[in-house]
């Protein structure tokens, strides 16, 4: 691959993408440092133009380390309260926002929802039109709907069992509640906000399939669109340049493995 391309000396002009290795235990990353260009290589993949010049040093992480702020909240937990965190569904560990769940609608779709504050509860129950629960004083407050969430649940999940859930997150969007339709992929093709980002792109000539879709890095950056994107190659597209260039081999000693079936 390219990067021991690199570490041993051979085609060191050509550009490389970095790898990362995981072992079977999971207790180290393997990064790759170009000293000429400031740049790592190794989890993230950037490519960094390698020359015979430049100098390149290899970086072995401790994983332990490197992941260990992801699980820092549980960590600090178990530290300081002697709780170990299991499996919670969709209440958020953090901030448990009541509701905070997925409830299936009419039309055989799900629908998210979730009241981050009382104001957005409020606003949920008349859209729901359950004044009765906006007019509740045990449900006033966000300590005393987790001490009620199945109640809250079933409410919630009555209202979207009787509707479309496109046409219910329309209209809880519209009131400010926080909703989504859980999405397919045909639904994230047609989505609007997908569609006015410029996130879908299409290659216009595809030797096998014709016009195709794909998903653009999803940011959108001042400077750059990060175009151009190329079509994935398709199997032995490239065969007589890299066996050319990188083996060495000459057209015809190409061409005479692709018909014995040497590079399958």
């Amino acid at each position: 691959d390219s990067t021991c391309r690199i570490t041993h000396g051979k085609r060191a002009d050509k550009i490389c993408g970095g790898s990362v290795w995981l072992d079977a235990t999971c207790t180290q990353i393997l990064f790759y440092f170009c000293h000429c260009h400031g740049k790592i290589f190794g989890g993230a993949s950037p490519s960094c133009r390698i020359n015979a010049r430049c100098a390149i040093q290899r970086i072995d992480l401790a994983q332990l380390e490197v992941g260990a702020w992801l699980v820092s909240t549980a960590l600090i937990d178990h530290l300081a309260n002697g709780r170990t965190t299991e499996p919670n569904g969709n209440a958020d560990g953090l901030i448990d926002h009541v509701p905070n769940e997925i409830y299936p609608s009419g039309d055989g779709r799900w629908l998210a929802v979730s009241a981050t504050d009382d104001d957005e509860w409020q606003s949920l129950c008349r859209v729901m039109d359950r004044a009765d629960l906006g007019a509740d004083p045990s449900l006033a407050g966000e300590t005393s709907r987790r001490a009620q969430r199945a109640r809250v649940d079933a409410a919630l999940a009555a209202w979207c069992a009787g509707r479309g859930a496109a046409t219910a997150m329309e209209q809880l969007q519209a009131a400010g509640v926080p909703a989504g339709m859980v999405q397919n992929a045909e639904d994230l093709y047609q989505d609007p906000q997908h569609r006015a980002r410029g996130f879908w792109r299409s290659f216009k000539e595809h030797p096998h399939f014709g016009e195709r879709p794909y998903d653009r890095f999803p940011a959108l950056w001042s400077d750059t669109g990060l175009e151009p994107y190329r079509r994935a190659p398709y199997f032995g597209e490239h065969n007589f340049e890299v066996y050319g260039e990188l083996v060495g081999l000459s057209d015809e000693e190409i061409a005479v493995g692709m018909g014995e079936g040497l590079f399958q």
